[in-house]
């Protein structure tokens, strides 16, 4: 959050903004699977829950915690990596106990709670997360064919 706004930036979007199209969405998941692919290493798309920790401040959404202008930078940074795809509060949960859901490219659920570990909010333990679930794209460019959701 930046001093003297009401505006939260995460990665390409902020909280201002319109929710993105699809062909806006679609270019963004396009670009981070060709930065982040390697030869030797192949990205996975992954959706991860996380939701306000022992250390939530009740009473008080997200952008009235503690630490939010840290948790903001962290996050932005690792979407500035293309680790963080997309990441947003459920449900409007952002005016009280806060529901997260991040969409992530890895290499692993290793690699994820990793990169979380470190993030202020969590550090506080006001944030923790609940899922690491792999994600399979069945609609867009980056889809699955029958056979490989077959041998899944």
């Amino acid at each position: 959050m930046t001093a003297g706004t009401d505006t939260l930036t995460l990665g390409a979007f902020s909280a201002v903004d319109a929710v993105p199209d699809a062909t806006t969405m679609v270019a963004a998941l396009d670009e981070v699977r060709c930065s982040n692919s390697t030869e030797d290493q192949e990205m996975s798309y992954y959706a991860v829950v996380r939701e306000a920790g022992p250390a939530w401040s009740e009473g008080k959404g997200a952008f009235e915690q503690a630490e939010a202008n840290e948790h903001a930078t962290y996050m932005n940074a690792l979407a500035d990596e293309g680790v963080v795809l997309f990441a947003g509060p459920l449900a409007g949960s952002e005016h009280g106990r806060i529901r997260v859901l991040l969409i992530m490219a890895a290499a692993s659920e290793t690699d994820i709670e990793s990169r979380l570990a470190s993030d202020p909010w969590v550090l506080a333990q006001r944030l923790a997360t609940v899922s690491i679930e792999p994600w399979n794209v069945i609609v867009g460019p980056q889809r699955l064919s029958a056979p490989q959701l077959r041998a899944q």
